[in-house]
């Protein structure tokens, strides 16, 4: 099987997070999980700054979600 990975914080640059979302959904495998300011990617914990968690994690529940989260964390986050 071939999946696809969600990098929450390049899609956060790319301005759209949650349709980014939706695009992959049928074939989402994991979800890098990190957050940033919007500009770079400066892979900060989950909800310390820009993305919305909740509302996007209550969208991968919609869309049945049920792989892996990775934390992908830089610097002194």
């Amino acid at each position: 099987m071939v999946g696809t990975c969600l990098d929450t914080g390049h899609a956060l640059i790319s301005g759209d997070l949650h349709r980014v979302m939706y695009k992959l959904s049928g074939h989402l495998q994991f979800i890098h999980a990190n957050d940033n300011h919007g500009r770079d990617d400066q892979r900060l914990p989950p909800g310390k700054e820009r993305a919305d968690w909740h509302k996007l994690l209550h969208e991968l529940n919609e869309v049945g979600f049920q792989g892996g989260l990775i934390l992908e964390l830089m610097g002194d986050a």
